[in-house]
C-alpha cells in the first residue's frame, strides 16, 4: 500500500528578491518511519511578475533557478540539479505606461530512494533579471509525495 503526503499553499505570496537571494518556497515533512522508502515527488509553483513599460519597446528577461533538497540549512542534500526557467520577450505599447503580467508554472517530477533528512525543501532564486521587471511573486506552490513500500 502506498501513502501520499501533500502540501499546497498560496498564502502568503513570496516576493523573490531581485538581488538573487535564495528563498524557500515550500517544505514538506516526511515521517521518520518512511524516510528510507521509495518516493515519487511532484512539485509545481506559479511565478507571476509585471514589467513596467514606458512609451517605447522594451525587452525583458527573468531567469529563475529552482531546486529540491533533502533537508534544509547546512545539512541539506541535493535531490535535483539546479533547474532553470527563463521568460523573455519584448513588449510594445502605445505612448502610455502599462503593466504587463506574465505567468509561468515550473514543475518537476523525480523518483528518490531514501532520504537522509525528514524534510523536502523547494528553493528558488532569480538568477538574472533584465528590463523593468517588478513584483516577482510566487503564489500557488504544491508538493505531492507518493511513498512506496
Amino acid at each position: 500500500m502506498k501513502r501520499v503526503l501533500f502540501s499546497q499553499t498560496a498564502d502568503p505570496p513570496i516576493l523573490l528578491p531581485l538581488d538573487g537571494e535564495e528563498v524557500t518556497l515550500l517544505s514538506l515533512e516526511v515521517p521518520e518511519c518512511d524516510k528510507h522508502k521509495l518516493f515519487k515527488i511532484d512539485v509545481s509553483f506559479e511565478l507571476n511578475f509585471s514589467v513596467r513599460l514606458e512609451p517605447v519597446t522594451l525587452p525583458f528577461l527573468v531567469d529563475l533557478h529552482y531546486q529540491l533538497f533533502d533537508g534544509s540549512g547546512d545539512g541539506r542534500m541535493e535531490l535535483t540539479p539546479i533547474l532553470k526557467e527563463t521568460v523573455c520577450g519584448t513588449a510594445k505599447v502605445n505612448p502610455q505606461v502599462v503593466d504587463f503580467e506574465s505567468n509561468t508554472t515550473p514543475n518537476l517530477t523525480i523518483v528518490a530512494e531514501g532520504l537522509v533528512n525528514q524534510n523536502l525543501t523547494l528553493v528558488a532564486n532569480l538568477n538574472i533579471v533584465q528590463g523593468k521587471v517588478i513584483f516577482p511573486l510566487v503564489r500557488v506552490r504544491a508538493m505531492s509525495v507518493k511513498i512506496f513500500p
